[in-house]
């Protein structure tokens, strides 16, 4: 487990899914987010000020009374060789951000195969008269075949036709089409295939390293990415290392702090309850719909949800009890340099409006907490 990941990427999340919250033209289904549903998800809404305090510490949770870390955990000892980049992490590495810039070829000397994506140009027309909305004007628009979504067989005609091809593809609208005047009736459309398109993974080059990743990174050659990469690769090996070495030489309570799941349902519920607001369904619609659970009770009650709520819990006492022992005093330029440097925002001012300050806080706090362990790894 990466921690410092971990929680840049919650934050990151969050902020996600709060703008999905708010968008209501979306592509793929008509979707209203009328007022019942959004009172009815309103009472899923997380008030941050019944976990954490204004500092970011669990409410009234003395983390020493339910742990008790190792002795050594300010200094533990970390054998390099279990935490050094190896060659097969370095390469999947490099595969992973190759694969995250295919290289798009444009096809044209051969028949359109079944799964293919292609770009195409048509004109759609009912009796011989155009209809709104039935063309490309031209513009290309690029489908695959058997996973893009098209009235009756439209994609399957493609099947077996050459690129620059222009012919008649013969649809029925279906009888309870979303357009009225559409509905039930045989359509024309004069499609022509402008060219099938394959992706093609690049090749690890320095002009691709400083086209591609010089922003992101600030590396411009080949050299300089492997030596960034495998600096992540260990920094996050030695992460794991220290959390799984302080997670099995700490003591714990037999019962722990019920306020730590306690966060974990409400924080989950509240997620899935934007979800299921910018879906324009309710809760309980949302989760039998798409999470594939019975009800929101049934959802609580998941054995693997539990299982890692627990897991969350043990983390999220380790971090207070490191916070705690090491009396860490944090303030606004703290959280600043957390915002800016870790979760990498650009406009603190927008961030700390839209999000309670007691969980910025938190996530600083522990990130904080799990420096010290980094700080203090003695590499042997």
């Amino acid at each position: 487990m990466n921690f410092k990941k971990m929680l840049a990427l919650v934050l990151a999340l969050t902020m996600v899914l709060s703008l999905a919250a708010c968008g209501s033209d979306t592509a793929d289904a008509d979707q209203t987010t009328d007022t019942d549903t959004t009172d009815a998800n309103a009472q899923y809404a997380i008030d941050y000020a019944d976990f954490f305090d204004e500092d970011g510490n669990w409410l009234e949770l003395n983390a020493a009374d339910y742990v008790t870390l190792p002795e050594d955990y300010k200094a533990i000892q970390v054998p390099q060789a279990e935490v050094a980049a190896t060659d097969e992490e370095l390469q999947s590495q490099i595969d992973y951000l190759l694969e995250s810039f295919p290289e798009t070829l444009e096809i044209t000397d051969r028949a359109v195969a079944d799964g293919d994506s292609v770009n195409i140009d048509y004109v759609g027309s009912i009796d011989g008269e155009e209809f709104d909305g039935g063309s490309t004007d031209g513009a290309g628009t690029v489908v695959t075949i058997g996973v893009t979504q098209y009235i009756d067989d439209f994609l399957d005609q493609l099947i077996g036709h050459m690129p620059g091809e222009t012919f008649n593809v013969e649809v029925t609208f279906p009888d309870d089409y979303m357009t009225e005047e559409l509905a039930g009736k045989d359509a024309v459309f004069v499609t022509t295939i402008n060219h099938i398109e394959e992706s093609k993974t690049p090749e690890l080059t320095d002009e691709f390293v400083a086209t591609n990743l010089a922003s992101y990174y600030d590396v411009s050659t080949v050299e300089e990415l492997n030596a960034y990469l495998t600096d992540m690769i260990t920094e996050s090996n030695l992460d794991n290392y220290l959390y799984n070495y302080i997670l099995e030489n700490s003591t714990f309570a037999e019962e722990l702090p019920a306020i730590l799941t306690d966060y974990q349902k409400t924080d989950m519920l509240a997620y899935y309850a934007n979800y299921a607001t910018a879906y324009g369904m309710s809760l309980e619609d949302f989760a039998t719909s798409y999470l594939g659970v019975e009800s929101v009770d049934a959802l609580l009650e998941d054995e693997e949800v539990l299982a890692s709520m627990e897991e969350y819990a043990k983390q999220f006492l380790l971090y207070q009890a490191i916070s705690q022992d090491a009396a860490l005093e944090l303030d606004e330029t703290d959280l600043d340099t957390y915002l800016t440097d870790v979760v990498g925002s650009e406009d603190l001012d927008s961030l700390k409006e839209s999000y309670d300050a007691r969980y910025l806080m938190f996530n600083c706090r522990s990130y904080t907490a799990n420096q010290l362990l980094l700080d203090g790894a003695q590499m042997v």
